[in-house]
């Protein structure tokens, strides 16, 4: 089955996109239901949903724009560029770019033009990294749109703004609203000195456990490895690709965050998924019946 295909989530069913790799960290793509070991405050539940077809993401690109990038500004450009030549066809994208201002593309899109046309003019570098307000827009732009919601982040160091949203509360919106967040840290290296292009400093390690507990990816590189982030991003698209898709319906909806665990079964195989989920609370859009 392609691109177009569908499965169903009831308005109380868990819905949970996981990732499976290697040894070797190559995604596996071959599974069936009854790999899958998922379980519920530690109960183990049955799979009301499986699907392993690849199915449309919505996705919300946001590339740090701040005055550290601006010498490495062509190198991320070039990454994004590779990000969309890996979309599919039913994909939807909105880019956003964050430094002097917080700006975004005016909405999501499949346009492949649209996109680049955005990246080549509107994106430039300059200011501030207000890195958690910057996710905490593109989720709001997320909000109740249906299916798989995803925002990919990249920075070159941490948030130097004053904060209207950090990370705690950007967390608790990807739970509530059921995102995942994949995020890509550059900086120059251990050892770097002062003056060089680019930040001397590790990119926020917040980012890493948000995309952990959402069940994202997260990947850091150094300036020097630049030749290493066009894949990077478009493995990143591969991955949205190549995700199972699970759900199960809760036996208690008592409106408090459950525990989850998603395992496989083979061994040598690791597998990322989100967390947690609050039972009895999916999102607004999902509706009985409703197909994303």
């Amino acid at each position: 089955m392609g691109q177009g295909a569908t499965f169903r989530l009831a308005a109380n069913d868990v819905a949970i996109y996981a990732t499976v790799l290697d040894r070797d960290h190559h995604l596996v793509t071959d599974l069936t239901r009854d790999d899958f070991d998922v379980r519920d405050n530690g109960k183990p539940v049955a799979l009301s949903v499986f699907s392993a077809d690849p199915a449309p993401i919505t996705l919300g690109l946001m590339l740090d724009t701040s005055g550290s990038m601006e010498s490495n500004l062509p190198l991320v450009i070039t990454g994004a560029e590779q990000l969309i030549d890996r979309l599919g066809p039913e994909d939807r994208v909105r880019i956003g770019a964050f430094g002097s201002h917080t700006i975004t593309s005016p909405e999501f899109t499949t346009s492949h033009p649209a996109l680049l046309e955005f990246l080549h003019t509107r994106v430039h570098a300059g200011g501030e990294t207000p890195l958690w307000n910057a996710v905490d827009l593109m989720m709001v732009y997320l909000k109740d749109v249906p299916g798989r919601r995803v925002v990919l982040v990249f920075t070159d160091g941490y948030d130097t703004t004053t904060l209207q949203h950090g990370f705690d509360a950007v967390r608790t919106r990807a739970d509530n609203e059921e995102v995942m967040l994949y995020a890509i840290g550059c900086w120059n290296g251990p050892g770097s000195g002062p003056g060089g292009p680019g930040n001397n400093d590790r990119p926020d390690g917040n980012l890493r456990k948000i995309a952990d507990h959402t069940g994202g990816g997260y990947v850091e590189l150094t300036w020097s490895e630049s030749s290493d982030l066009g894949p990077t991003f478009a493995r990143v698209a591969d991955e949205l690709h190549h995700q199972y898709v699970l759900g199960f319906v809760p036996t208690i909806l008592d409106g408090k965050t459950h525990a989850l665990e998603v395992r496989v079964k083979k061994s040598g195989l690791t597998v990322r998924a989100r967390k947690t989920y609050t039972a009895g609370s999916g999102p607004a859009w999902r509706k009985p019946g409703l197909t994303p």
